[in-house]
């Protein structure tokens, strides 16, 4: 018998292996219930003593699902974070989640969104790019993207994103917003114009779009009346 003492939060626990039946591992899933944090930790020592495999080779259903809980909760903690401007606090959380969870989507587009916020946006690319990776029906992900991209003046590279985010929710304000901004910086006024209307169309209580309707409108009255 293989004995492996973890400590974690002033928890300890013991995970067993019985080396002369390799297809079976004993793992206390109360222990872990008690503390979820230390999922993560069985699954990786489970692999250890099993010379490799995958997750769902280590460890039982259920202790993959508080894996998942903690990664969960750990999002939301993020965003709370976010939510009230503490970035940093908001960047480690999401980074415990995808402690717990790598392939995590909303983890990666939440740390992507608290760089972007924070005007890193190269790094929060990156991030984006992840989630889209994982699932690329994230139409937040897209739109993100395209944002850090508009931020970065690759206007016709973000429109691209809006584009591909629009497919997926085309009944998203934000995201019609978004890629008016981006044609209007393009000097492509007429379209900006038809995408604002778009977005006070699905919300007409979203401020943004009534202001750059109304300034895509005045530089299209003055190309005409400077082409005259």
């Amino acid at each position: 018998m293989r004995w492996a003492d973890l400590r974690k939060g002033g928890t300890d626990f013991v995970l067993a292996r019985d080396l002369d039946q390799p297809d079976r591992q004993f793992l206390e899933v109360e222990d872990v219930k008690m503390n979820p944090s230390l999922a993560l930790v069985v699954i990786f020592v489970s692999l250890i003593l099993m010379g490799g495999g995958t997750a769902d080779d280590a460890a039982p259903a259920e202790i993959l699902d508080l894996a998942a809980q903690t990664s969960e909760r750990w999002v939301e903690k993020g965003e709370e974070y976010l939510s009230m401007g503490m970035y940093n606090e908001s960047i480690a959380s999401f980074d415990k989640a995808l402690e717990v969870d790598p392939e995590n989507a909303i983890a990666l587009n939440g740390k992507g969104f608290t760089l972007l916020s924070l005007g890193q946006y190269n790094e929060s690319i990156s991030h984006f790019d992840r989630a889209i990776e994982i699932d690329p029906e994230n139409d937040v992900a897209w739109n993100n993207k395209g944002f850090a991209l508009m931020s970065l003046e690759r206007y016709d590279e973000s429109l691209q994103c809006f584009n591909r985010s629009l497919e997926i929710d085309p009944e998203d304000a934000f995201t019609w917003n978004n890629k008016g901004s981006a044609l209007l910086s393009l000097e492509r006024y007429e379209e900006s114009l038809d995408c604002f209307e778009e977005s006070i169309m699905i919300n007409s209580f979203y401020v943004n779009p009534w202001i750059l309707r109304n300034q895509a409108d005045l530089a299209l009255k003055e190309k005409k009346k400077e082409s005259c």
